[in-house]
């Protein structure tokens, strides 16, 4: 049997990243960025080593967090509805 992704579906490589810039992500890291390991927000950018998310920030206004692929330790894309 074979199943799809799905509309949540998981990014592993940097290819996945770059087809989904412009789209809404849900990030964990495996190691605290400013306090905080969990961000959903939307892609920005994505190259061969990294991905900038724009996310809620400090007061609630949103900024963007440059984040290394080797620190994610999950991330998917948030369907739209």
């Amino acid at each position: 049997e074979v199943s799809s992704p799905g509309l949540d579906r998981p990014l592993v490589t940097p290819a996945h990243y770059r087809r989904f810039v412009g789209e809404t992500v849900k990030l964990t890291l495996s190691q605290p960025l400013d306090g905080r390991r969990k961000f959903k927000g939307r892609l920005i950018e994505a190259t061969d080593d990294h991905a900038v998310i724009e996310a809620e920030g400090v007061g609630g206004r949103p900024e963007q967090f440059t984040l290394a692929y080797a620190d994610i330790e999950r991330a998917r894309l948030v369907p739209k509805f």
